[in-house]
């Protein structure tokens, strides 16, 4: 259900995935090609990965995430750091969780509603002693192109979880 990639892209290299929006054509760094485990991520064969020809499903059979190391050393400081603060997180212990969900690809094919991620990431995911602040475009949210940073700052709309 969960793994970890032990290592910086130096160690565990990432891949890169074709990305088209407007008229930009870019490619991508990501973990998502480590999750997503049925398919392929190079179906037509044409060594671009992530293509729409290519079906890829961009659904996580597995979480993943990354311990960004490059030496054994590195490795023992930050299982170290987590542990420390694990066991004894520091006094002013932020309890507060802002989560941003935008629709993605509203016009394609394939619709991505960022807050019905958000809303399932803090139901699964996210303990009940954090408060969780919600900021939707749809449903008369703000619009991302409008969010500023002083709103990441938690003092806006409603919170749950």
């Amino acid at each position: 259900m969960y793994i970890v990639l032990g290592g910086d892209t130096d160690i565990v290299p990432h891949r890169l995935c074709y990305c088209e929006a407007a008229e930009y054509e870019v490619y991508i760094a990501c973990d998502l090609y480590y999750s997503d485990l049925d398919g392929s991520w190079d179906a037509n064969n044409n060594n671009i990965f992530g293509e729409v020809d290519d079906n890829v499903d961009m659904y996580a059979d597995v979480l993943v995430g990354r311990i960004p190391v490059s030496t054994p050393q590195e490795a023992s400081i930050y299982l170290n750091k987590v542990i420390q603060y694990e066991k004894t997180p520091p006094p002013n212990y932020p309890l507060k969780i802002f989560l941003m969900g935008f629709d993605l690809r509203k016009d394609f094919w394939w619709p991505v509603y960022g807050e019905d991620t958000k809303v399932y990431i803090d139901y699964f995911w996210i303990p009940d002693r954090f408060m969780v602040a919600y900021e939707y475009d749809s449903e008369s949210g703000t619009p991302e192109s409008e969010l500023s940073d002083s709103e990441a700052g938690m003092g806006i709309t409603e919170y749950g979880s």
